[in-house]
Formats: structure tokens, sequence, C-alpha cells
């Protein structure tokens, strides 16, 4: 009989199995290194080239389409009349917002008037004692003292005509005064009030959004400031209007923000810096003139919007 072939021992199974694993890991190790090197090499270059593109054409999601607010005070205090607009409603320059009480001025101008008669009156009569002083005096009648007295007397009441009429007429301005209307061109906002309510002269009731004025401010690193030379075209996209792009060219760039080193820094913007790697880099304002179809829309101040500077320098 022929003999039977010997059992493999525990340490040739082991080999066994263990030799492809083995096989595959060595592939694998080979091949894997030389593509990771890639990978990393492809993501070393894109994020060069990106770096290179923000470089020369600078972007930021850190804008806001802005405009004047112009804050609508009357000149003169009172209870209101009337209000002759709405909440949001567009105006026209030289429209009627609202109306204070006229009877006291009407009342005040009424004897500004009165006031203005007497003492034109009382300076016309000193006119004419002036004058006969002055004849006498020529022909030594009086002395000198009585027609210095004379003269002094038309002057003084010359003098107070002259206030009365002033009076008169800042008494008509006042009048004038209770007829609040729009400054300029825009949208109401801000009405809180109602008719009756006590205005006091010079604080704001409410305010008109200049529909003229409207801007976008975008916010750029110090860095990127030396390529945002005005009259550079920009290209910007607004959240309310996603998916389209309009044009407008850099205005101005901020000179001054904010900061703990300043003594006085009254109406300067603050923004907060950016962390660069180990260094806080500063961002500046820059100010974008909307171009014709921006202007055209109906944007809304405080809506954000992302700007990115077009490569061509000038429009």
């Amino acid at each position: 009989m022929a003999s039977e072939a010997p059992l493999p021992s525990l340490r040739d199974l082991r080999a066994s199995v263990a030799s492809p694993t083995v096989h595959r890991f060595r592939i694998a190790k080979v091949v894997g290194v030389p593509v990771t090197l890639g990978v990393l090499a492809g993501a070393l270059g894109l994020a060069a080239r990106l770096w290179r593109e923000y470089d020369a054409h600078p972007w930021t999601r850190d804008a806001q389409v802005r405009a004047q607010i112009v804050s609508v005070a009357p000149q003169v205090k009172g209870p209101v009349r009337r209000i002759a607009v709405r909440e949001n409603e567009p105006v026209q320059r030289g429209q009627l917002l609202f109306e204070i009480d006229q009877t006291d001025y009407e009342i005040a101008l009424r004897v500004a008037r009165a006031n203005r008669d007497k003492l034109h009156a009382d300076a016309e009569i000193a006119r004419k004692t002036y004058d006969r002083r002055q004849r006498l005096a020529t022909g030594n009648v009086i002395s000198t003292e009585e027609f210095d007295t004379a003269e002094a007397a038309w002057r003084s009441a010359r003098a107070q005509a002259e206030g009365a009429e002033a009076g008169m007429r800042q008494a008509e301005q006042n009048l004038a005064y209770c007829r609040v209307v729009s400054p300029v061109n825009g949208y109401v906002s801000g009405i809180t009030f109602d008719v009756g309510a006590y205005a006091q002269a010079g604080a704001p009731l409410f305010a008109v959004v200049d529909r003229d004025s409207f801007w976008v401010s975008a916010i750029f690193k110090e860095t990127a400031l030396p390529a945002l030379l005005p009259g550079r075209r920009v290209r910007m996209w607004f959240a309310p209007l996603p998916g389209r792009a309009f044009e407008g060219t850099v205005e101005s760039t901020g000179w001054a923000i904010a900061s703990a080193d300043f003594a006085t820094q009254a109406g300067l913007p603050d923004i907060a810096p950016t962390v660069d790697w180990v260094r806080l880099t500063r961002r500046f304002p820059v100010r974008v003139r909307l171009g014709e179809e921006a202007a055209a829309l109906p944007l809304k101040v405080g809506a954000t919007a992302s700007v990115k500077v077009l490569p061509d320098a000038t429009p």
C-alpha cells in the first residue's frame, strides 16, 4: 500500500493563509505611497492656484447693501394733526409726510404782524420828528443835543421795526414748518406714532431711505486693497436674488476703521479683524457703485452680497 502523505503542520497552514494577505498589503503599500503623494501635490497646486486667483482678483462674501438714511424730524413742536404717508410707502421729494397742528403758529403770526405794523408806525413818526429837528438845527433854532436825541430815537425805532420784520418772517416760517415734506425720493420706514402724538422740535419721528443713493459696502482684507483702485470693475451677487450677477465699479476705499489704539474715533466703522496664520489682518470697507442694472433693482438696505473683482482694471 502506498504511504499516506504527511499532514501539513500548523506553521505551514498559517504561512499558506497569510502569504496572499501579506502580498496584497505589500502591493497596496507600494502603490498607495505615490497615489497619496500625487493627491497631496494636486491639492497643494490647487490651493496655490486659488491663492494666486484671489490675490489677482479678490472676492468677499462680507458685503451689504447700503443707502443714505434721512431722519425726519419737525423743526417746530406740537401735536401731530395728520399723517399723509404709510409705512414702507414710496415718496417723492417735496411730498407731504405729516402735519403739526398750526393753531398756535397762526396766532403767533398774527401777533408778529401786528407788532411789525406798530413798530413800523413808530419808526415813521420818529423819522418825521428827526426830519423836523434836522431843519430846525440847520437854522440854529434848537440845540445840537435836541437834534442828536431825535436822531437816536429815529435810529432806535428803525432798528426795532427791522427786528419786528424779522420776527414776522420767523413766525411765517414756523407756520410753514408745520407741514413736513420729504427731502428726498425714497421709502418711508419706521412710523410708530399716530395722529395726536406730540412732536418735539429736532426729535426724529421716522426715516426715509434715499432710493437714489444705494451702494454696496464690501469688506476686504488690507492685503487686497492695492487691487481695489477706483474704477475697478466688480461683479456682485445679492442673496435675495440667487443665481443673478450684476456689474459695478469700485468708487472708493475707506481711510480709517475703529481701533482700540485710537483715542478719538467717533463715526469710524468697527470691523473685526481676521486671523491669517499667526497674524491679525485688518479689513477695510470698500464702496462699490452699482451699475445701471443693479441700480434699477428694488434693493433692501442691509441685504447681504458677494463681490468679486474682475480681471480688467477699468470699465
